[in-house]
């Protein structure tokens, strides 16, 4: 399976990815971090799930879901916030995000119950030592990798 994840922050796209790798398993991972790598990888990969930050450097994940109109039949997507923001939660489900979640533990939880992997196929629950991960190789998009 493939997995987009686009956060300008290279932390939480790593910690993301591993969580991602642990849960569902066998997947191809890539990685944006602004909205034209996002556009990208979207295009040329069309991946069955997708994490998005609500903002990237130039764009925003409602921008994505308003220019890809097929988006929410092709794509379970989430939306990922820094702060409570009922608002932008609620435009980001009305333009097709399967799931708004913060970026917190809740996040974690969520992956680790299933709520947000099992419409797409994970195989087992997130281990209760999350430090324990193994780091796996992970896939960077680039133009030439299509």
């Amino acid at each position: 399976m493939k997995v987009l994840i686009a956060d300008s922050s290279p932390v939480f796209r790593e910690r993301l990815v591993r969580l991602a790798i642990e849960i569902i398993g066998d997947i191809d991972v890539f990685e944006a971090a602004n909205y034209q790598q996002l556009q990208e990888i979207y295009t040329q990969v069309a991946p069955p799930l997708i994490f998005v930050d609500i903002f990237l450097d130039g764009g925003s994940a409602l921008r994505m879901l308003d220019e890809n109109q097929d988006i929410s039949s092709n794509a379970y997507v989430v939306v990922l916030l820094n702060t409570r923001d009922e608002s932008l939660a609620r435009q980001a489900k009305e333009k097709g995000a399967r799931a708004v979640y913060l970026k917190s533990d809740d996040l974690i939880e969520a992956m680790s119950n299933h709520h947000i992997i099992a419409p797409v196929g994970a195989r087992e629950a997130l281990p209760s030592d999350h430090h324990a991960l193994q780091k796996r190789p992970i896939k960077q998009f680039s133009a030439a990798s299509k």
